[in-house]
Parts: C-alpha cells; sequence; structure tokens
C-alpha cells in the first residue's frame, strides 16, 4: 500500500538519494557506541531539565528531536577541526549517524509521554487522595510494587527543598523503578520486533520516503558542500534572529520587540469569531515556525496540501453541524457530538494500521516462512533476523499481557488493551515513514478511549479499570515514542551502509543508558524543586493526577453501556481512510491523500495548519513555475530554517541550564 503518489516522485527523488551507499562504510565502532552510551544519559538530563524546571523549548516533542540532532550539529563541527588535524582520528560519517541514531531513539525517555509522566503517576495516589475525592475507595485494588506510597518520600517529591540520593527515598523507589523499567523495555523491544518486519516491506517495496531520516542523511553527506551553500546560511539565519529576540524579550529584556510566530492569544482568529455558528470553530490560530515551514517543504505536496485542506473541510463541518442545530443547549449526546470528528479520527488510525499490515501481508507471510522454516527471505541484513522479530513479538506480548495481569487486569482486558494501543503505534510510525510531519498528536480517543469511551464502563471492574489507569501515562502524549524513530534509525543505516544487526545492538545498549539517565535525572529534579512547586512545569503532575481522576470518573459511571453512535463514527473513519487510498491506487490525478485525513481530526492541525500551507505553497509554486532544478536551488534555504531553528533553540536551552532559570519556549508552543 505505497500512499505516495507517481505523480510525487520527481519531489521525492530529492531526497531519496540523499544518504547514498558508501563503498566502505564505518559505523558501528566502539568508539561510536561507547560515546553513545555516555552522550544518552547526558542528553537526558539537558531534556529533563529544559522541559521539567526551565519549561522551555520541548527538545523530544519534534519529530527531529532538538536532543539528539544538536549534539549531531556539534560532533560534526568537532569532527571537522579534527579531521583536519587528524584525519586518522576523525569520525567517519556511519559513525555520526550511529551516534546519531542511539540518541534519537532514546532521548524521548526523559521527555513527554514517558519517564516524567510515570514518575509523576506512582506517588500521585498518596499524595492527592483526600475524603472529598474518594480516591480511598479503589486504594485496594493498587499494587504496592508499582507505586511509592511512603508519605515523607512523597511530600518530598511534590515539594522539593530535598535530594532524591537518601537511602529512604531510593529505597522506596527502587521496586517500582524495576518493575517499570522492566515494562518500558520489553516494551519498546516490542516495537523494534514490529518494526524489523515492517521494515523491507515500507523501504524496499513500498518505497517511502522518510522525509525526517533524510535530514542528518543530507547533512552529514561528504560528496556535497552543503554547508557551503550561501541559501543555507540564510535559512539558518531567519531563526537565529527571530528566535534570540523572542527568547531575550521573554526571558531577560521585556522592553525589546517580540516575534509573534506561536499560535498564542495575539494569533488567535477565534477572539473576532465570537458569535454563533462561527464560534463553533474551536481553537484556530495562526502561526509561523520556522521549523515547521521547512519541514514541510520536504513533504510532497500532496501530503502538505491534504492536511490543511482536510483540517478546513472539519472546521466547516463542525460550523455547519452548529448553523443546523445539532449543538442547541441540551441535545442529547448523540446529537452533540455531530460531526463525530475525534471519533472519525480514532476510526481512521485504526484503519491505516489495518490497511498497512494487510498491504504487507506476503512480506510478513515470507518472513514468518523464513522463520519456521529457515528458507526463502534473506534476512542476514536485518535489524534482527525474522525468526528473532517473530519469536520476539510474541514474548513481549506475552510479557505485556503479563505485567497487566499482575496489576490485576484479566488477561482478556490486556490483549484487547495492547493490540489496539499497537495497531496505533504502527499508523504513528506510518505517518512519519510517509509524512515526517513536524510533530503528530494520536487521536483524542486511543486505546484507553476505544476500550472505555467506545466500548462503555460496564464491561469492566474496578480492578480493571484501576490497572488501565496505571498504563494511561505512556498515552498522554505520542510526540517522543520511540517507534517511529527507530524505523527512521533503520532508514539512515540502511541508505549509509551501516549494519542493521550492528545498529540493533547499539540501539539496546543506548536505551539502558537513557533509561537510567531518564531516571536520576527526573526524580533528581522533582526532589531538588518539587513536582507542584512553582519552580517547575507542572505539566507532569497534572498528567499524574488526572490518571486517577479520570479512574475516580469511570468508578462513578460504571454502569455506562456500549456508544453505539461512536462506534459507527469511527467506522465512517475507517471507510473514509480506505476509500481515499483506494482512490489513490486507481487514479494517478487523485489530489488528496488519506494522512491528511488522519492529522486534520486531531490536535496537530491546530498548530500546524498555518505553517503547513506556507510550506505547501512555497514548494508548489516554486515547482510549477521554476521545476526541478529552482527547487533544488531553494531546498538548502528551507533545510537552513530547520537546522537553524533547532541550534539556536538548543543554545537558548544550555544557557537556560547554565544559569538555572526558566527560559523561553519556542515550540512547540
Amino acid at each position: 500500500m505505497n500512499t505516495t503518489s507517481t505523480t510525487e516522485s520527481s519531489e521525492s527523488s530529492v531526497a531519496a538519494p540523499l544518504g547514498g551507499m558508501e563503498a566502505h562504510p564505518r559505523g558501528v565502532t566502539a568508539r561510536a557506541v561507547i560515546l553513545g552510551i555516555l552522550l544518552a544519559p547526558a542528553s537526558c538530563y539537558w531534556v529533563a531539565y529544559t522541559q521539567i524546571r526551565a519549561n522551555s523549548t520541548d527538545l523530544t516533542m519534534m519529530s527531529l528531536m532538538a536532543a539528539a540532532f544538536f549534539p549531531l550539529i556539534v560532533l560534526m563541527g568537532l569532527n571537522g577541526a579534527l579531521g583536519r588535524y587528524a584525519p586518522r582520528r576523525a569520525l567517519a560519517r556511519g559513525e555520526l549517524l550511529t551516534v546519531y541514531g542511539m540518541l534519537a531513539t532514546t532521548v524521548g525517555l526523559a521527555g513527554g509521554g514517558f519517564i516524567p509522566f510515570l514518575a509523576c503517576t506512582m506517588p500521585a495516589p498518596t499524595y492527592f487522595g483526600t475524603p472529598e475525592n474518594h480516591w480511598a475507595n479503589w486504594f485496594r485494588f493498587l499494587k504496592p510494587f508499582v507505586n511509592v506510597t511512603d508519605k515523607e518520600s512523597v511530600t518530598s517529591f511534590y515539594e522539593g527543598q530535598s535530594q532524591f540520593f537518601t537511602p529512604n527515598h531510593l529505597q522506596v523507589w527502587a521496586m517500582p523503578i524495576l518493575f517499570w523499567s522492566a515494562f518500558l523495555l520489553v516494551m519498546l523491544f516490542w516495537g523494534y520486533c514490529v518494526n524489523t518486519l515492517l521494515r523491507r516491506s515500507w523501504m524496499d517495496e513500498e518505497k517511502l520516503i522518510f522525509p525526517i531520516a533524510q535530514i542528518p542523511l543530507e547533512i552529514t553527506r561528504d560528496d556535497v558542500p552543503f554547508w557551503h551553500n550561501r541559501m543555507f546560511h540564510l535559512g539558518i539565519a531567519v531563526p537565529v534572529v527571530i528566535e534570540s529576540i523572542n527568547s531575550l524579550h521573554f526571558t531577560f529584556f521585556p522592553t525589546m520587540p517580540f516575534f509573534h510566530i506561536k499560535p498564542d492569544d495575539v494569533l488567535n482568529i477565534m477572539q473576532y469569531l465570537t458569535q454563533p455558528p462561527w464560534n463553533s470553530l474551536g481553537y484556530f490560530s495562526l502561526a509561523f515556525y520556522p521549523i515547521a515551514i521547512g519541514l514541510t517543504f520536504l513533504l510532497p505536496t500532496e501530503i502538505s496540501f491534504s492536511c490543511w485542506f482536510f483540517y478546513f473541510l472539519c472546521k466547516a463541518e463542525l460550523l455547519f453541524a452548529t448553523a443546523y442545530g445539532f449543538h442547541d443547549p441540551g441535545a442529547p449526546p448523540a446529537t452533540a457530538r455531530v460531526p463525530y470528528l475525534w471519533e472519525q479520527a480514532t476510526g481512521a488510525w485504526l484503519g491505516l494500521a489495518l490497511l498497512s499490515l494487510y498491504a504487507s501481508r506476503r512480506h510478513l507471510t515470507a518472513a514468518l516462512r523464513k522463520a519456521l522454516t529457515g528458507r526463502g527471505l534473506d534476512d542476514r541484513d536485518e535489524p534482527l533476523s525474522y525468526r528473532t522479530a517473530y519469536i520476539g513479538l510474541a514474548l513481549t506480548s506475552v510479557l505485556l499481557v503479563g505485567f497487566a495481569v499482575a496489576m490485576g487486569m484479566a488477561w482478556h482486558v490486556a490483549l484487547l488493551f495492547f493490540a489496539v494501543y499497537l495497531l496505533f503505534l504502527v499508523t504513528y510510525t506510518r505517518i512519519r515513514a510517509e509524512a515526517g510531519l513536524p510533530w503528530v498528536f494520536a487521536p483524542p480517543f486511543v486505546a484507553h478511549g476505544v476500550l472505555l469511551d467506545f466500548g462503555g464502563f460496564s464491561h469492566y471492574n474496578t480492578q480493571d479499570l484501576t490497572a488501565l489507569s496505571r498504563f494511561q501515562w505512556f498515552e498522554q502524549d505520542y510526540r517522543s515514542h520511540m517507534m517511529p524513530n527507530q524505523m527512521d534509525a533503520m532508514k539512515y543505516a540502511r541508505n549509509s551502509g551501516i549494519s542493521l544487526r550492528g545498529l540493533s545492538l547499539a540501539l539496546g545498549l543506548a536505551t539502558v543508558s537513557a533509561l537510567i539517565g531518564s531516571w536520576l535525572s527526573c526524580l533528581h529534579i522533582f526532589y531538588t524543586y518539587g513536582a507542584t512547586s512553582a519552580r517547575v512545569n507542572h505539566w507532569y503532575s497534572d498528567v499524574g493526577r488526572s490518571a486517577f481522576d479520570g479512574l475516580q470518573g469511570w468508578i462513578n459511571n460504571a454502569t455506562q453501556p456500549t456508544d453505539v453512535p461512536r462506534f459507527w463514527a469511527g467506522g465512517v473513519g475507517v471507510l473514509i481512510t480506505w476509500l481515499l487510498v483506494l482512490m489513490r491506487a486507481r487514479f494517478v490525478w487523485w489530489p488528496l491523500h488519506p494522512i491528511g485525513y488522519l492529522v486534520a481530526n486531531t490536535f496537530t492541525m491546530d498548530w500546524l495548519c498555518f505553517p503547513v500551507m506556507i510550506g505547501w505553497a512555497c514548494k508548489a509554486l516554486i515547482l510549477r513555475y521554476g521545476g526541478l532544478r529552482s527547487y533544488r536551488a531553494a531546498l538548502p534555504f528551507f533545510v537552513g530554517l530547520v537546522v537553524g531553528d533547532i541550534v539556536i533553540s538548543s543554545l537558548w536551552t544550555l544557557l537556560f541550564l547554565a544559569l538555572n532559570i526558566p527560559g523561553y519556549r519556542t515550540y512547540p508552543i
């Protein structure tokens, strides 16, 4: 199922050859692996401090993670100096990409969606439980080995003015950290096995372009003097100037001018649309992110066009639903939710995952035959042997269900939950491989939503609901998830001649290193500054509490039956997605891409609509009136926007870290 049209071949061909195979590449060497192992925990501390304490730029919530990309830029600079004076000691391109891959697939552990969220859920019942909120009614269903209940340690965690590295704190956190670390390692390897089984189908058969993976491939090339291009320098200068002025204004000199480039109140169109039905449009704001404009320029125009087209179509649906009275006060829920945009998105994501797996069925069958008989496909150049991948997938699936059962969940509920969750991850990885948007939010109804909001709470007892709440932290935000980054790593390893087997070992070692670094960094920061104090970003503690506020709501509505209209709306999303794929397969001229429909019904386009329109318009106009030659000439400028935004934002966060102060958030908002 290659949903990238052949009409885009001229555009994607610009990106596809960027990482040509080297004759004798050096990639997974001992020094590269050691360097990655050392940099991973250091980068995790940088991420944790910047996002928790400084409340600054989200270094891991982008498709092109700044926490991995900026170290690559620094290494390239140091490597260039070393190459001039001691060329034999300089790192080869493959080694640089190996280090980058080790960081890109691991530093997200210290960002939103992983350790900070998880750490804040573990002591939340003890700290926030009160007689008024009735949390004590389900305390007996919590398993002690996954929570922190020591009151002194919990109080210090939330109020700060303490140190994590004390005997009491270490003792009460030891068992929960071991349990959840084992769970995380199993879950990450689970995704890696799936990526291994899908890699050949997506890269070699469907030939998806992997736009995000092309950036590190491009800037590390030796055969093209990319860094000497004047357009590239000009592109870098734009975000350097704008983001520096904004950082100075926000952090040090409020009297300085300020450029509104993020979707803030000033750029919010809804402040002018206060009368019905126009006020039903919801959040609707402009934005001028340099990094988003630059990355959009790399996308096939049909994808970027579809993203903003479907976003406006969704707004039109809301407008007409309000105009025709579906959202009137007192309307029943089944009518008031028209046009069911979130439910459509949920169905669309599940539909694309099923379609992607169906399109890969021949390869998956051949890989299974190889795993069972040892005959057929040659898997020596795969990240794992197909036998290892299939056995690993089966074993990790059993272990994940086992973790849930250990926390009191019925095995069939756990099996259904992780099956649905995996489908969402497949779609999320597919979107990165095919579209490479700056960031993507999953639909509001993910695996938890499908089981509970769609299926109804009446099918589960209190023990099941309590166990489900303990898994909610990793569904709060998909943006820093490792599975798409693992697939990207396989792509630039494949294109640069790095051994995929060696890369697997390097990524595994880096994951363990980053996991340790993330736990120590996050807990050190929370105990030093306090998870609920004014000195940190409250988002993490709020997420920790919201899981159990949600649990109380589930219990209060335990008799809610299956929501049939939501299932029908989800089915509509599935059918529309399949129809879009069918139209693209039958008609070369068909302009609408299914990924545009998938992301338009999520929070993604609320922040990205206008920069995606800008990037699309620039590329479409250049290709139409200047041709491929003009596109190639303009490409360095837009790559410069991306590189400049990441570099200057990273430098400012390092200054905030050195000064131990909060700082300006350049992106996402």
